[in-house]
């Protein structure tokens, strides 16, 4: 697969929280974000608003 260099911190971020899935009854329902800004810290992932903008 192939993931452009824009999108490639994004990519990362969101690889790092995708083990932070909700789940209700059986059912996937969002991710859970509170744990969103130690990640971005322990990451060091600059935070910023264009790795999070189409």
């Amino acid at each position: 697969m192939e993931i452009w260099q824009d999108n490639l911190k994004a990519f990362r971020l969101f690889k790092v929280i995708s083990t932070q899935w909700d789940a209700s009854m059986g059912s996937i329902i969002g991710l859970d974000y509170n744990c969103f800004s130690l990640v971005v810290k322990l990451k060091d992932i600059c935070e910023n608003e264009r790795i999070f903008n189409i």
